[in-house]
């Protein structure tokens, strides 16, 4: 499949991870983890990729140009991710010729993906314009505030959402054009701007290595993928 193109953020530094070096290069069984997340699109195969890096580390992130069976184009991040994102839109919207292909915008820190739900994200993205996948929350939520329990929120309608989220290039660039404030991701963005999202349900094992002690769950998944 190459009716698509992918965008996978790597742009963040990770200070929550406590190294010297962003978190997208802590190896896991031998190889970087923004490795094993670029990997898993050998699956389903896109036109091309563009990778934000962070600023400084641009030669640490070379190797991935040649690694893969799929172009791969290096794209200097911000210092937001919503910074990092626009600036892989707008290298993708100078690049591509068809504006209404869907692009993918992935977190470069989840390798842990499902084909058949980057499928229905891709799929979903041509019919309706956009798609977002989410995981159903369990669990007693509540609001933690200055180191106290405040109240319950009803977790019946309350999703956590994750990534790949998927647009129509035209779509997401014309957003970006217009955004007045930095957005956490692009389903807030599109939804501000009357693009609603389609749902698409993903599994749990879609987790964001965020800190060190995500690495130890990281290196008992790998095993499965």
């Amino acid at each position: 499949m190459s009716d698509y193109i992918l965008l996978i953020t790597a742009g963040g530094v990770g200070k929550r991870f406590g190294k010297p070096y962003p978190k997208q290069l802590e190896k896991i069984n031998g190889r970087p983890l923004i490795e094993w997340t670029v990997g898993f699109f050998e699956k389903i195969k896109p036109a091309f990729c563009v990778l934000t890096y962070p600023e400084g580390f641009e030669s640490d992130f070379k190797f991935l140009e040649n690694r893969f069976s799929f172009p791969l184009f290096l794209v200097k991040g911000g210092k937001e991710r919503f910074f990092s994102v626009k600036n892989g839109v707008e290298f993708v919207f100078r690049k591509e010729n068809k504006k209404d292909i869907p692009l993918l915008v992935h977190d470069g820190v989840r390798p842990f993906l499902s084909l058949e739900v980057v499928k229905e994200v891709i799929e979903k993205t041509k019919e309706k314009g956009c798609a977002v996948p989410y995981i159903p929350l369990s669990g007693t939520l509540r609001r933690l505030e200055n180191g106290e329990f405040s109240e319950v929120i009803d977790r019946k309608n309350a999703v956590a959402i994750t990534t790949p989220q998927g647009a129509k290039l035209s779509i997401l660039h014309t957003c970006f054009q217009k955004a007045k404030k930095i957005y956490t991701d692009e389903s807030t963005m599109l939804s501000d701007f009357g693009f609603n999202p389609f749902p698409v349900k993903d599994w749990h094992f879609n987790i964001k290595i965020t800190e060190q002690s995500d690495i130890e769950i990281a290196l008992k998944l790998i095993d499965f993928f």
